[in-house]
Formats: structure tokens, sequence, C-alpha cells
């Protein structure tokens, strides 16, 4: 389902990490949804040492009633789950404040209802440091200058198997990157910009890398409804749907994507976008596309070079439903497909397994093997980390279609997808077909390294649950009872 993980939990492999080695930093835990006093998130910030961890025993929502939460140490914030606990800024404040220097990794939260007002970043201000978010939505924020979810000023962003959705600001509605951007499993949503950038702004000089991403919906007054990129744009596996980019002054571009700067392109579909110039793609840097679909713009056409500016080199095996990618030399390869319906499932994007939403291709569609085996080593899985290829060749775009799922031990997650061959009958599994006793075995770690103790294990199982709780996969009561069963063992005492 869409939100299951597609990779370890952030917690897991930090109890990976840490579980043969010494355990110094402590852990603080919030227990209460107050914005101040014993027990409060604002609180445990305030006393945390740099390396400690911050944990809750609380759900609802914390309305932060002070003021923004500025981080200036080194933490781990792990929640219960994005849809367990929200920290809102009330519409008043900001909601984080990430100072440069430091490494913090948030996980398992909404950060939500942040009021930017003319300043950067509405959810959060990630000023400088080393930032993850896993597993945590960030939503309802707004901003009327940069980056209405999250500004990256400066520094790293990794956000992974996260959501940004229904986020406003003048520029980068969901984020704006002036620094280094990784998005990877995540879903971008639904985010609204007075200019430019509605899901994503990437500024000139400056990195973003999107893999196995979903970005739809989102809107820019004027251009890049998807993405707006003047520096270097990397988009591999991702779908990118129903954007758009209109209309300010009467006219706008690029609705899924527009380049200013180098964008390289693979393995991806683009569908449905509009704009009045460029509905799909408008180039106006130098970009490079190989094995994407590009198709059902409805306005503005699959492709535009923004009056004649700009140059694409196409790597081979495009598909596009019609002649504006050809006739402008965009895809000129012979194995380009030009003018030739994509397949595409009617239905549209939908849950077809992974973390992350995708457009199927039908089994009659041109793109379905129509790249050889040999010609399709950079992607060697689709968006949803189904292997490549499932047939004679791999299939062009973010989806790969499978003939049959075969799953081995009946957990309900395709054998090519599942990590864990070998689950019990019956166990509750994530997107990668492990349980928890998979995560955290009694006997070791997961990869074979020795617990460092019993309250390693603990921990463990502890984290694990709690990311299932924040994928819907277990209720908090079920998660209450697995604990009394992992402080009993043995496990790690030996």
């Amino acid at each position: 389902m869409c939100q299951r993980k597609n990779s370890l939990s952030g917690c897991a492999l930090a109890w990976m990490m840490f579980a043969a080695g010494p355990l110094q930093a402590a852990t603080l835990t919030v227990a209460n949804t107050d914005d101040g006093g014993v027990g409060s998130l604002r609180e445990a910030i305030a006393d945390a040492l740099s390396g400690d961890t911050i944990d809750f025993s609380v759900t609802g929502t914390i309305v932060l009633t002070s003021g923004e939460l500025v981080i200036g140490k080194d933490l781990m914030i792990g929640g219960p789950g994005a849809s367990s606990l929200a920290i809102s800024g009330n519409n008043a404040s900001r909601v984080f404040e990430i100072d440069a220097g430091t490494t913090v990794a948030i996980s398992g939260l909404t950060i939500q209802n942040g009021n930017g007002g003319y300043d950067l970043g509405a959810g959060i201000l990630n000023y400088g440091a080393t930032l993850t978010l896993t597993d945590c939505t960030v939503s309802g924020n707004s901003n009327a200058y940069h980056g209405g979810g999250i500004f990256n000023y400066g520094g790293t962003l990794v956000l992974a198997n996260s959501m940004v959705s229904g986020n406003y600001a003048g520029d980068g509605g969901g984020i704006y990157n002036a620094g280094v951007l990784a998005v990877s499993d995540s879903t971008v949503s639904g985010n609204t910009s007075g200019e430019l950038g509605g899901g994503i702004l990437n500024w000139d000089g400056q990195t973003a890398t999107v893999v196995s991403s979903t970005l739809s919906d989102n809107s820019a007054a004027n251009q890049g409804g998807g993405i707006w990129n003047a520096g270097t744009l990397t988009v591999t596996n991702t779908t990118v749907s129903g954007n758009t980019a209109c209309c300010g002054g009467g006219v706008g571009s690029g609705g899924g994507i527009l380049n200013h700067g180098a964008l390289t392109l693979t393995g991806s579909t683009l569908s449905g976008n509009s704009s009045f110039y460029g509905g799909g793609i408008w180039n106006f840097g130098n970009a490079t596309v190989k094995n994407a679909v590009v198709a059902n713009s409805p306005s503005g056409g699959n492709c535009s070079s923004g009056g004649g500016g700009g140059h694409v080199a196409s790597q081979g095996h495009n598909l596009s439903d019609d002649a504006t990618c050809s006739s402008l030399g965009f895809l000129s390869q012979p194995s380009d497909l030009n003018n030739v319906p994509a397949g595409l499932d009617s239905s549209g994007l939908q849950d077809n397994g992974g973390p992350t939403r995708t457009i199927a291709l039908s089994a009659m569609s041109p793109a379905v093997d129509a790249i050889p085996a040999s010609e399709c080593t950079d992607t060697t899985t689709d968006q949803r980390g189904v292997a490549r290829p499932q047939g004679s060749g791999c299939d062009i775009g973010a989806f790969e279609l499978a003939p049959y799922a075969a799953d081995a031990d009946g957990d309900g997650v395709p054998d090519s997808l599942d990590q864990c061959p070998e689950t019990d009958i019956g166990a509750v599994v994530n997107g990668l077909g492990c349980a928890i006793a998979d995560l955290c075995p009694c006997l070791h770690a997961a990869g074979g390294t020795p617990w460092k103790n019993h309250g390693a294990y603990v921990s463990c199982v502890a984290c694990a649950s709690r990311d299932f709780v924040a994928q819907g996969l277990l209720a908090v009561t079920d998660r209450d009872m697995l604990m009394s069963p992992a402080a009993e063992s043995t496990c790690g005492k030996e």
C-alpha cells in the first residue's frame, strides 16, 4: 500500500549502527502536549545535550503558543507516527528552525499550520544544517515569501518516505531548495506557489535529486507547477502528474517541470500536466532525457523550448504521445517514440504497490519491453521497487509491468519487493515484507551484529513498532502488547 515503507526504518537502521557500540546518549521522553513546562517538547529540546534522542509517550497535537521551536544541537526526534502526533504552528509562527552546523533527524511527526509571514520557511527553516525527515508529513503551512513547507538555506535536506502537501508560498510552495536536497520514496502533492515552483523550487547553482517519488497536483501561477529548476536537478524513477503552471499574466510555463539549469530525467513518467507553454516540460537550459514517458498534457503540449532556447540530449527510448517533443528536436533518437499513444492505465495515478502512487502501463502499451535489457542498467527497479526487466526488456517510464506477482511466503508483498522472504504466515509486515521480528531478531541485530545489551534489543522493538503504527500497520494498543514480551525476553542478555 502507499503508506508502507520501501526501506528499513530510520529507527531500525540507527539501532543496527549502535547495536554493538557504546550507548552514551540519553533519551528524553515528551509526556504531554503542552507548549512549555515539565514534560513538554519545548523543554526536552532545551534540556537535551548534543547527540540525545527525544521520543514521545503522547499522541494528539502540540500547538505552539510561544513561537517556533529552535534546534541548535545534534538531535534525533522520533514521534509515534505522522498520523498520531502533530506539531502545529497555530497559523501564527514557523514550526521548526534548525540552526547551522547541526545534524538533526526527525521521524514520525506531522509538521503543520506554520506561518512564515514574509520570512523563509513556514513549516521548517533548515538554516545550514543537515536535516533528515523520515516518515513525516509537512502540511498546511503558509508563507508569503519562500518555502511554504520547507526552506533549505545552505544546508542538506534529506526527505525519505514522507509527504509534503497542501503548503503555500510565494515561491517554492512545497520545498524551496537553496542547498542540497535529496528526496526519495516521498510524495509532494497539492502545494501552491504564487509565482515559481508549486511543488519544488531548486534555486540557481543548487543541487536536487528526486528518486522513486511522486509530484502530483501542485500548481504555480507562473512557472514550474511540479518543479522549477535553475540548478542541477536529477529526476529518476519518478511520476510527475496533474501539475499546472498557469496563469500569471494570462500565461504559464512548464506544468510538470520547468528547467533553466541542468536536468537529467531518467525512467520517469510525466502525465496530465498542463501549462500555456510546455505542459510536460519547458526547457531553457540543458536537459538529458532517457527512458521517459511524456504524455496526456491537456494544454501546452508535452514539450516546449521557451522560444528556441536550451538544449535537450535524448539518450533514447523515450515516448511522447504528441509531436511537440520531436518537432523541437527534443526526442530525436531512432529509439524514441513520438506521436504514439502512451498506453497508460486510464485509472491514472493510483496505489499500485510501493510507498508512492504511480501510473500503470496497460498490457498493450508500446512502452512495455521497449528497452533492450542491455540498455536499462541505469535503473534496476521501477519507482515501486519492482525489479527491471519483468519481460524481454525494460519498460519506458516509472512503472514496470509485471505479468505475474509471485508471493512465496503469502504475506501480500511480491517476491520482487520482498526482502524477508521467509516471514511467518500471518505476521504483520511492512512494504518490504519484513515483520518486526525480522527487523529486530532475538539473537542479533539485523545484519548479524550482536546486540550490545538487552536494552538495545528492546529499543529496536520499540522503534520498529512505532514505525508500524505510523504506517497504519499496527494499532497503538498492539504496539503496547509487543513491548511486554520484548522487555521480559532474554534477547541481548547472552
